[in-house]
C-alpha cells in the first residue's frame, strides 16, 4: 500500500486575504470542470446520503491561516449557489444554500492540531488559559461557551484574537502530507522567482508521480520507511516520551537543587544554634566588667544569627509548594524530616 501524499495542484498567491483564497478555489473549481467535464465534488454538497462517500472529497485539512479556512467558506458558499437547490445531511430542513461559512467549514474543514498546539504554546497568555484553549480541541466541550468567555477574558487582546482568528473543526489531527510536500519543494530552493518556483515544483511533482509508480509496480521505495500512519504514530510517541522524560529530569534537577539548599540552610541553622547555646554556657565565666560585657554582646549576636537563619530556613520550605512533582524519584525536604535531637 502506498501512503505517499500527492500533489493535485500548486496554488502560487500573492495575498493572505480571505478573497484571494476564494478566487483562488473557484478558479480552481472552473479548471476542473473544463479538463474533465464536472467541477470539484464535496461530500456535504453532493452526496445522497450520509453513506454516500464515493467519487467525492470528503474532508479538507489546513492550518491556522485564517485567510485560507474563511477563503473556503466563502468559496463553499459560490460552490452551493452554483448547484440545485438540495437539503443538507446534517439538518435536513436547511439549504445548503443557507449555509453560513463556518457552517460549511464545520462540515468539511479539519485543523490540523499540530499547528493548534504549537501556536498555543507561543500565546503570549497564562498557562491556564492556553489549557482552555487545548481543551478545546475536542468533538463534544461540557462547557464550550463559558470556556471561550475565560479565554477572551483572562487571556486579554492575545485570548481575544486568538478566539477570534480560530475556527472550530474535528478529523485527522495533523496535515503532515501537505507539509513534507512544502518541505520537500523548499529543499531545492526558497524565495524564488514565480517563473522558477512554478518549474521546479513541478519538476519535483513529476519526480514524486515516478517514486509511486516504482512502488506499486515494482515494490521499489524511495525509503526504508513505508510512511503508514503507524510510523508516524510511533515517532510521535516516542518525541512526546523523550520531552516528558526532559521534563521529569529538570524537575527532579529542581527538586535536588532545592533538597542541598535546604541541608545547608538547615546546617547554618544548627550551628547558630549550637553557637548560641556555647555562649551562654561561657557567660557564667565572666568575672570583669569588660568581660561581662563583650560576652553579652556575643550572646546578642549569635541570637541573631540564629533568628535569621531560622528565617531563611522557613521562607526556603515555604517554597516547597512552587516545586515540581517530579518523576518521584526525589521527594522535597520539609521541617518534618529533621531530627531535632
Amino acid at each position: 500500500m502506498n501512503f505517499s501524499g500527492l500533489v493535485f495542484c500548486r496554488i502560487y498567491i500573492n495575498s493572505e486575504t480571505a478573497e484571494a483564497h476564494r478566487a483562488a478555489f473557484n478558479e480552481v473549481d472552473r479548471i476542473v470542470g473544463l479538463d474533465t467535464g464536472s467541477g470539484l465534488r464535496w461530500r456535504h454538497l453532493d452526496a445522497r446520503s450520509l453513506t454516500d462517500f464515493v467519487g467525492m472529497i470528503l474532508e479538507i485539512t489546513g492550518d491556522q491561516g485564517g485567510g485560507q479556512s474563511k477563503g473556503f467558506g466563502l468559496y463553499f458558499i459560490d460552490a452551493a449557489a452554483r448547484r440545485p437547490p438540495r437539503y443538507d445531511l446534517h439538518e435536513p430542513l436547511r439549504l445548503i444554500t443557507s449555509l453560513t461559512i463556518y457552517e460549511h467549514l464545520h462540515r468539511i474543514f479539519r485543523l490540523c492540531t499540530t499547528h493548534a498546539k504549537r501556536n498555543i504554546r507561543k500565546s503570549k497568555v497564562s498557562e491556564s488559559v492556553r489549557n482552555d484553549m487545548r481543551s478545546l480541541m475536542c468533538v463534544r466541550h461540557p462547557d464550550w461557551d463559558g470556556t471561550i468567555r475565560r479565554i477572551c477574558e483572562a487571556g486579554g487582546q492575545a485570548g481575544r484574537d486568538w478566539v477570534f482568528d480560530k475556527e472550530n473543526s474535528h478529523g485527522e489531527r495533523d496535515d503532515n502530507l501537505i507539509e513534507s510536500s512544502h518541505f520537500d519543494v523548499n529543499q531545492d530552493g526558497r524565495y524564488c522567482s514565480l517563473v522558477s518556483g512554478i518549474e521546479k515544483g513541478r519538476r519535483f511533482d513529476m519526480l514524486k508521480l515516478q517514486s509511486v509508480k516504482s512502488i506499486e509496480e515494482v515494490n521499489i521505495r524511495p525509503s526504508y520507511k513505508t510512511g503508514h500512519p503507524s510510523e508516524n504514530q510511533t515517532r510521535s510517541l516516542k518525541r512526546r516520551e523523550n520531552t516528558r522524560h526532559k521534563t521529569l529530569d529538570s524537575e527532579d534537577k529542581k527538586i535536588e537543587s532545592y533538597n542541598a539548599h535546604f541541608e545547608d540552610t538547615k546546617r547554618k541553622w544548627f550551628n547558630a544554634r549550637r553557637t548560641l547555646y556555647d555562649r551562654q554556657q561561657k557567660h557564667p565565666n565572666a568575672r570583669t566588667a569588660i568581660q561581662i560585657q563583650n560576652s553579652t554582646k556575643s550572646i546578642e549576636t549569635a541570637r541573631k544569627t540564629l533568628d535569621q537563619a531560622a528565617r531563611n530556613w522557613k521562607a526556603l520550605v515555604d517554597t516547597v509548594t512552587t516545586l515540581p512533582r517530579g518523576s518521584g524519584k526525589h521527594r522535597a525536604f520539609t521541617f518534618t524530616d529533621v531530627h531535632w535531637g
